[in-house]
């Protein structure tokens, strides 16, 4: 592989890494492309066979791997969990099917059935909270995707 041609590959990886690292999180589609792109400029010797491509792939999809791993482990199906930081008015929350609710110092946290989808949950507490707080959090279904 010429140098120039190296060279504009190796930038492309990076900042593809960069976005990703800065924008999307350790899981992010940039950075796994970009650091698989890395790890193929890193391994692959200057006379190219395709089994030097083993290690670099086999590299990403444990990544790629670990991040879903993570995914179904942080999955919570039973219920939603919203954290609503500094809420200043009250809201309605008869739209929701309320499971439970709790103060911690500042932030209020809100059990939800999930009967709804995420979109549709996540969409409706954007009207709901609109003004009312300073933000909130809601944990997913990692399956409602499906």
């Amino acid at each position: 592989m010429g140098k120039d041609i190296y060279r504009v590959i190796l930038a492309f990886a990076l900042a593809l890494a960069l976005i990703g690292m800065v924008d999307g999180g350790l899981y992010s589609q940039p950075l796994l492309i970009g650091l698989g792109l890395l790890f193929i400029l890193y391994f692959v010797k200057k006379h190219f066979q395709f089994r030097q491509l083993i290690l670099p792939l086999a590299l990403i999809f444990l990544v790629a791997l670990s991040g879903l791993a993570l995914e179904l482990a942080g999955n919570n199906s039973s219920y939603h969990e919203i954290k609503v930081l500094n809420q200043f008015e009250p809201v309605d929350l008869s739209g929701y099917n309320v499971l439970s609710t709790e103060m911690q110092g500042n932030m209020t946290v809100i059990r939800i059935d999930t009967s709804q989808s995420d979109k549709t949950t996540l969409e409706s507490l954007f009207k709901t909270y609109e003004g009312r707080a300073d933000g909130f959090f809601i944990t997913w279904n990692f399956f409602s995707y499906f």
